[in-house]
């Protein structure tokens, strides 16, 4: 019996070690390899790494001001851009998370593609831009984007491979979509008028700036146009438009 015992406190820990190497091989592989020691391509990973964070910022700025959308389906054109109608003509037509996800996914695959095309290398250096793939994700509080770029560089008869790259955010559209959804079904109840009250309620309730402004005559209908976003929050991305078209008496 202690030998049995023995035995099997032996494959537990046999076991433990193979999750164990696995897991630090995984992390290993996952981060991005430094080439600081290398100026030359050193300043190429870290033109690619602003690229992506300039062109996630620019995405978010985006989908903030569209509804959630790169290219609402449907809107209402205020000034330089089309607000995504959230209810329009009795029927809701809301974002999920993982639709906006894709939205900035496929605007990194697109921007980022014109961004790289100005990267400034050095002479006699060659580079070979290979498929990338690009996974974004919300949080509560944030967003990360995550970047693999196997990007082959050839300089000084060596070669060099960049492969991932990560960028993350301060966003709150997990708590934006959950209080737009709040602010639709509202008006589902009542589709002929504002509820002060629910977005005062709102309001309070998750700490947010919510700000309407009421058209009377668009397109011979009355449409609300909110904007959500934090309470002294200085992030010019950090928000969150939509528009409501309430039905005439």
């Amino acid at each position: 019996m202690g030998r049995k015992k023995a035995q099997i406190a032996l494959f537990i820990i046999i076991a433990l070690m193979v999750v164990l190497i696995i897991i630090i091989l995984t992390i290993a592989f996952s981060k991005q390899k430094s080439y600081g020691s290398i100026p030359e391509i050193s300043n190429i990973q870290n033109q690619i790494q602003n690229c992506l964070d300039s062109e996630l910022e620019s995405a978010l700025l985006l989908v903030g001001l569209q509804g959630g959308y790169t290219s609402p389906p449907k809107g209402m054109l205020i000034d330089y851009r089309v607000v995504a109608f959230f209810y329009y003509n009795g029927s809701k037509s809301i974002p999920e998370l993982r639709d906006i996800e894709n939205e900035i996914e496929l605007y990194l695959n697109f921007s980022l593609d014109n961004c790289f095309k100005n990267v400034s290398i050095p002479k006699n250096t060659k580079i070979e831009d290979v498929e990338k793939r690009i996974n974004v994700r919300f949080f509560k509080n944030k967003i990360v984007a995550d970047l693999k770029w196997p990007i082959k560089i050839s300089f000084n008869e060596k070669t060099y491979i960049l492969g991932n790259f990560k960028s993350t955010f301060k966003s709150s559209m997990y708590t934006f979509l959950q209080v737009a959804k709040e602010l639709v079904a509202e008006t589902m109840k009542n589709p002929k008028e504002i509820n002060v009250e629910k977005i005062y309620e709102l309001s309070n309730i998750f700490h947010l700036d919510i700000r309407t402004t009421l058209f009377e005559n668009y397109e011979n209908s009355s449409i609300i146009f909110y904007q959500i976003k934090e309470l002294e929050d200085e992030k010019i991305y950090n928000f969150l438009d939509f528009a409501i078209k309430l039905e005439n008496e």
